[in-house]
């Protein structure tokens, strides 16, 4: 599997107390011009949130709101996206065989 940071730098958003979770990734997301969650391409069985933000070493749940997560203005928050890289894929025909040369055991 890739990873691919697209973003590590600082970003600033000014949101109240109330605001969820939801409404976090959804600031971040229009801020950063990320697609949609319903424009990424989903692989059978990835059945997680494409986003996760998490505030002192704890996830904090979509549903709640910023001040339940004991979030205060000056606090980071680190958000973690998930987004499936095509080029890292290839589906295999019936009749295709796995080339890589490893093995499992070799990790």
């Amino acid at each position: 599997m890739e990873t691919k940071t697209e973003v590590l730098d600082s970003v600033q958003l000014e949101l109240t107390a109330s605001a969820t979770v939801a409404e976090l990734h959804a600031a971040l997301q229009a801020r950063l011009g990320w697609d949609t969650p319903e424009r990424l391409e989903r692989l059978d069985g990835f059945t997680d949130s494409w986003t996760v933000a998490v505030h002192k070493g704890r996830e904090m749940l979509a549903d709640q709101t910023l001040a339940e997560c004991g979030l205060g203005a000056a606090d980071e928050v680190i958000i973690v996206r998930r987004v499936l890289v095509p080029e890292t894929w290839k589906i295999l025909k019936d009749d295709e065989e796995d080339s890589d040369d490893s093995s499992d055991d070799d990790w």
